[in-house]
């Protein structure tokens, strides 16, 4: 619980209109060598922790699992599975699994979901591509409820009561690293995997980029604060910034003001859902938090024609969070896919998110061709065919 670093309060820190360098020290200098970005890491988590977050206990080395019930499904290819876990403290957590029959070792991906109200779309595939999927209703470990006038982390403080900092996304990271800690102890277990949609996307994210286990961070639709920066919003290209969320449409009283750390309100303007405030005197961005998954892969999936989805910002914090990705020589596993539809996490976007993972675990060729800046030789309406403004100056060191 010892912070090391010292940060500034909002009103001494200094303007940034661009995104910060995520490769500046503490001390001010830059970053010179790949040997010293795992140090620059820990700084960097400390500082989204401390403005954003809130800090989480470490993921628990030793995860019990009881099984309720068992039913073979998919014509007896898979497993259904719901299961009790838990962990060294007794947190108790129950979730669902879904598994290939056959025993060998396959990857599993974590899925944080709000009750039974979301759903892999192509279960059937998962199993028969040989993933398992586990699901978590993150609501377990504290409520999710918009306008809530007070934030209820009863069970997740009742075992874990000295991280009172700690807000809602960054709980619900700690919950998939919590499942993860059980699966890592599956004999049939291969790499992890963590997936998200929505808000539950932004928890992924913040899984991932704290747990090095999980090998790909698979976001879907997870807008401002998740795959979307801060600074710079909206849909195709900017346009239409209506509706899409920013710091102080999160942050009012009537809205989701739990997910982050109080501080966080002094950097947004409540008085308006997309009126930007004090995102410039952030010392992060989004792009901060994907570069923390690096090497490791990192998928966006977003509807062109959903304003929550922040695709613009999601664009920008997808460029520049490249430049880590090349400095650390893994340009590859930073990608975006976008399809015209709106806020959900339907077929396409599951088939996708499968595709890419079978990149990178298995080196299959690339049956899609995820989005990136420069015009395609043949027009496609799902491909935005404008480059956006970089928003940055600084680029990578030369290694």
């Amino acid at each position: 619980m010892n912070e090391p670093f010292s940060f500034l309060p909002r009103d001494l820190l200094p303007e940034i209109p661009e995104l910060p360098d995520p490769f500046r020290k503490p001390d001010g200098s830059r970053v010179s060598g790949v040997e010293e970005w795992e140090a620059q890491r820990e700084y960097l988590k400390k500082m989204l922790d401390h403005y954003l977050y809130g800090e989480t206990p470490e993921p628990p080395k030793r995860v019990q699992g009881e099984t309720l019930s068992s039913a073979p499904c998919f014509a007896g290819a898979a497993v259904r599975e719901k299961l009790r876990l838990t962990d060294d403290r007794g947190l108790p957590m129950e979730v669902e699994l879904l598994r290939p029959a056959d025993p060998k070792q396959c990857p599993a991906i974590v899925y944080n979901r709000m009750a039974e109200l979301e759903k892999c779309a192509v279960e059937e595939e998962v199993v028969r591509r040989g993933y398992a999927l586990l699901y978590f209703d993150r609501s377990q470990l504290t409520a999710d409820e918009m306008g809530a006038a007070e934030f209820d982390r009863a069970a997740f403080l009742k075992y874990y009561p000295e991280y009172t900092r700690a807000r809602a996304i960054a709980i619900w990271g700690w919950g998939c690293s919590y499942c993860a800690s059980w699966l890592a102890e599956q004999s049939w277990t291969g790499p992890l995997l963590v997936t998200g949609f929505s808000r539950g996307g932004k928890a992924a994210l913040r899984a991932a980029a704290w747990d090095e286990r999980f090998a790909a961070a698979l976001l879907n639709s997870s807008g401002t604060g998740g795959g979307g920066c801060f600074r710079f919003t909206g849909g195709r290209m900017g346009k239409d910034t209506v509706g899409c969320e920013s710091i102080g449409s999160m942050t009012r009283p009537d809205k989701f003001w739990y997910w982050w750390r109080d501080e966080m309100k002094e950097f947004g303007n409540p008085a308006s859902f997309d009126s930007m405030g004090g995102e410039t005197y952030l010392p992060f961005d989004h792009h901060t938090i994907r570069a923390l998954v690096a090497p490791r892969a990192i998928l966006c999936t977003e509807g062109l024609d959903d304003p929550f989805s922040n695709c613009y910002g999601t664009q920008v914090a997808w460029r520049a969070a490249q430049e880590v990705y090349d400095f650390l020589g893994c340009a590859g596993n930073n990608a975006l896919a976008y399809f015209e539809g709106g806020h959900d996490y339907q077929a396409p976007r599951w088939m996708t998110v499968l595709d890419f993972c079978d990149v990178v675990l298995y080196g299959k060729p690339q049956r899609i061709q995820y989005r990136r800046f420069e015009k395609p030789e043949k027009p496609n309406p799902a491909v935005i065919t404008e480059v956006p403004a970089m928003h940055f100056s600084w680029r990578a060191p030369k290694r």
